[in-house]
């Protein structure tokens, strides 16, 4: 994934109006779309707490978009580098929230 632009979703006519996290793969290869997009209609099946729920797969000339909720804090890799890393507690109630999923 190379890019997340945070914007307010739509789906056709209808506008839902919250604010969503559109990951976007650049045409690049055709491998990689079709897994991107078996990959996007695996996880859009699972209901988990601590699993980020796929809202929509499209795709257009610049590239296969997958649509997934926003959530403010950031990836794991951008809280990282700004606070470098997590105390053994911290990172252990990570590691378990993503055992449980």
């Amino acid at each position: 994934m190379r890019l997340v632009i945070l914007r307010s979703n739509s789906f056709g006519e209808e506008k839902v109006g919250r604010l969503v996290a559109l990951k976007t793969l650049p045409v690049v290869d055709p491998n990689l779309t079709d897994r991107l997009r078996r990959e996007a209609s695996v996880l859009a099946e699972l209901q988990h707490p601590h699993i980020a729920t796929v809202i929509d797969v499209g795709a257009d000339e610049r590239g296969t978009h997958v649509v997934m909720p926003f959530f403010p804090g950031g990836t794991v890799a951008h809280v990282l580098d700004r606070s470098g890393p997590l105390a053994p507690g911290a990172a252990a109630s990570v590691l378990a929230s993503v055992a449980e999923a």
